[in-house]
């Protein structure tokens, strides 16, 4: 099973540039999963920052939390402002470990890299 998921749809904004608009996540929600039972993640320090302000977690329950994301807590995918031919999936999880989350993250040489993650 590919790590990449639907088709790319490229859309004008009123700047001129484009924009990626996906209706499915990039990153295959299984092979997200399966680095993090690897041990193959990277938490960046706003990401624990974040959680820790708004949830009083760490490391473990990010992990956890990912553990449990779903396919309907999927928001949207958009290149990254600092490498556009990098995509980052983003979700909205409303009731995960009692708790309204937004996290985003990418998958990079085999290491999944959680970018951000705080309360919606």
């Amino acid at each position: 099973m590919s790590t990449f998921g639907a088709k790319l749809i490229m859309k004008k904004d009123s700047t001129k540039k484009f924009q990626a608009k996906r209706s499915q996540p990039y990153y295959s929600l299984s092979a997200v999963k399966q680095l993090v039972k690897q041990g193959n993640v990277e938490i960046r320090g706003n990401a624990l920052e974040g959680a820790y302000q708004d949830f009083g977690w760490k490391t473990d329950d990010i992990l956890d939390a990912i553990r449990k994301l779903k396919p309907a807590h999927y928001y949207k995918s958009e290149p990254s402002r600092m490498r556009e031919s990098l995509l980052i999936d983003y979700y909205k999880a409303p009731e995960l470990k009692g708790e309204a989350v937004y996290v985003h993250f990418y998958i990079v040489d085999g290491r999944l890299i959680v970018n951000s993650f705080k309360k919606i």
